[in-house]
């Protein structure tokens, strides 16, 4: 009698093992064909596995749960768009939920100098967000009004005045995002990554010039239009700086570029020049409200760090894009007739 019992427990145990192993490598959900999945952050493990049962993606969301626990993958579970390959078996889908291969995600590559509208016409075009829903983020280019992105929130960046925008506060370089991610999310990385961007030692030596990070990053993005070349622009720094320093018009024409829409001209028309705007440094002296790009980490070294010389002046050349420089004005106006002539 015993041992019949003993033979009828290993049958059932040996039943069972054999349903739990058909329920992990063989047995898959309705849906037979790829599929891609939202994993929202947050989500708890019971929760994914219920959501997955839900999409077709596999049969038991308990046995999912019991795999997950048993294999200590839990806690490896990714977040964002994950795509499901079949055949959806428990065991496979585990794999997906851990593996960040199975993430669906794109590659965004944000070009130093380029500003909102620029911005918010690349994320359009690659489908990763709307410009609209990109603007109610960052604020409006040209607008003394800040989106729903709060700045400062970040250390770095606590200073920057309320009401400015994000212009010159997204880091120019690549990025790989989810497939889903929301414009704030995207935001949020870029400005966080251009965070990421200032030392201790450079917020340092810019509170010991007496400037403010918002200042900077004016002057760099005015620099990052302005002259291509590293050494250029340390020292058309200088140049800017001590413009601004005795109330002088910096007269950049990058500005006037930004404002009429102009950004990749290289003239400036007097009636261009004459638009009112606080950002035009032809009409007002002193650095304009806010950057007009995105700058490099090269122009805002420049900023921070300028190379001192005697010039008032410069330009650049048609021919070659060399810098002219000029301690006076009517060597600036010899050097317009010798290299702006057409």
């Amino acid at each position: 009698m015993k041992k019949k019992l003993l033979i009828g427990v290993v049958l059932i145990l040996l039943f069972g093992g054999f349903l739990f192993y058909r329920g992990i490598y063989m047995q898959t959900g309705e849906v037979e064909e790829e599929k891609t999945i939202v994993i929202s952050p947050g989500l708890t493990v019971r929760e994914i596995s219920s959501l997955l049962k839900h999409e077709g993606i596999i049969s038991s969301d308990k046995i999912l749960v019991t795999y997950l626990v048993w294999k200590q993958l839990d806690t490896k579970i990714q977040h964002g768009d994950i795509t499901f390959e079949p055949p959806h078996t428990i065991a496979r889908v585990a794999e997906e939920l851990t593996s960040r291969t199975s993430v669906a995600e794109k590659e965004i590559t944000i070009l130093p100098g380029w500003n909102l509208r620029e911005i918010a016409s690349y994320v359009e075009k690659t489908g990763i967000t709307t410009q609209e829903s990109f603007f109610e983020v960052v604020g409006s280019p040209l607008s003394i009004k800040a989106g729903s992105y709060d700045i400062q929130d970040i250390d770095v960046f606590a200073s920057v005045p309320n009401e400015v925008n994000l212009e010159g506060y997204l880091r120019p370089d690549t990025f790989r995002i989810f497939a889903s991610a929301s414009a704030a999310e995207i935001v949020d990385k870029l400005v966080q990554a251009r965070a990421d961007q200032f030392s201790d030692q450079m917020l340092a030596d810019i509170k010991k010039q007496g400037k403010t990070v918002h200042e900077i990053m004016t002057m760099a993005s005015i620099l990052e239009r302005e002259v291509r070349t590293p050494e250029d622009r340390r020292l058309v720094s200088d140049l800017f700086w001590r413009r601004n320093n005795i109330g002088m018009a910096l007269q950049a024409d990058s500005t006037v570029h930004y404002i009429v829409g102009t950004d990749n001209s290289v003239f400036t028309s007097a009636s261009d020049r004459a638009t009112d705007s606080l950002w035009n440094t032809y009409k007002y002296p002193g650095l304009p409200p806010g950057p007009i790009s995105n700058p490099s980490l090269d122009a805002i070294m420049a900023a921070i760090y300028p190379e001192a010389n005697d010039s008032w002046y410069f330009l650049t050349t048609l021919d070659t894009g060399e810098v002219k420089y000029a301690r006076t004005l009517d060597e600036h106006n010899t050097n317009a007739y010798n290299y702006l002539r057409q």
